[in-house]
């Protein structure tokens, strides 16, 4: 398909990728993640790209870990091996294609993601390299799993031992509380709802592309410019036509091409064809509902 047909709006992944500090720094989502915000708030990427600290536990436990190898069975060394080498490879991967440290560019070169990119060109699909990370979380928590293991079987205290684990892993991965976002929906949209469901809707009056899907769910009625994460080649060519008729006002195109039955707006529409009538079918708080029809004989 990328081949064919490729898909746009994929992320730059020279703004996504992981900031050699970001390990070692809790980031927004922490329960006290206002005492680094010096640090996570000048970072290009989101909340959650900048939010994937290991906790200095568990990196003592690696670093434990690594000395005690030599010390393991063949086959536990092997596996223990294994997750390091995990560790390793993906954290290099994670670093995308610039190497950056406290948000700034470090210096130009061949990073592994840009050879790996152009290995796998699927991978530009994302365009994320530290989501990457979600590895190197999964391989440290098995490694630093079987160090806290190790320690309580060799440690004479074994409960304050554990207790010191467990309070440590609290404090320092202890979330923040999640973000709310009401549910309400405009009135508007209940409008929508009793309204024929005989054609496609252009929601002009959302507030955000994302928002007028969030609507849908509750009018149920077919819409123009659906939001979606990648957008095929010819998808975005086909969405200039439709572009072209709203700029231009063709309502008989739209109404007759495109199906569209109803134009929700800010806007007063002053319209006379006599092909297509546009009525105002609903009006509050400046938003308005208008019903495409055919004037047919």
């Amino acid at each position: 398909l990328m081949r064919t047909d490729p898909l746009l709006d994929a992320h730059n992944p020279e703004g996504f990728g992981l900031d050699l500090l970001v390990l070692f720094i809790p980031g927004e989502t922490w329960r006290f993640g206002h005492l680094t915000e010096g640090f996570w708030s000048k970072l290009p990427i989101g909340i959650s790209e900048a939010s994937v600290y290991l906790g200095y536990l568990v990196i003592l436990l690696l670093v434990f870990m690594w000395m005690q190898r030599k010390n393991m069975e063949t086959a536990i060394r092997g596996e223990t091996n294994l997750w390091f080498f995990l560790i390793g490879f993906f954290f290099l991967m994670a670093l995308g294609p610039v190497l950056r440290i406290n948000g700034k560019p470090l210096f130009d070169a061949i990073m592994p993601y840009t050879v790996m990119e152009k290995v796998l060109p699927f991978l530009k699909l994302s365009g994320v390299p530290v989501r990457m990370v979600v590895m190197i979380t999964l391989s440290a928590s098995v490694v630093s799993a079987r160090g806290v293991k190790i320690l309580i079987e060799n440690f004479p205290r074994q409960i304050v031992l554990a207790s010191f684990v467990i309070v440590l892993l609290f404090v320092e991965h202890l979330p923040g509380p999640l973000p709310v976002t009401s549910t309400d929906m405009p009135e508007y949209v209940t409008a929508l709802e009793e309204l024929p469901n005989d054609g496609g809707l252009l929601d002009l009056a959302a507030p955000t592309k994302h928002l007028h899907l969030y609507y849908q769910t509750r009018h149920r009625k077919p819409l123009v410019f659906g939001y979606i994460a990648r957008t095929p080649t010819n998808v975005a060519e086909k969405e200039k036509g439709i572009t072209r008729a709203i700029n231009r006002e063709e309502f008989v195109r739209l109404w007759d091409e495109y199906e569209v039955r109803y134009i929700v707006t800010k806007s007063i529409i002053n319209y006379e064809n006599s092909f297509v009538s546009i009525d105002l079918v609903y009006q509050d708080d400046g938003i308005n509902i208008y019903r495409l029809e055919c004037i047919c004989e």
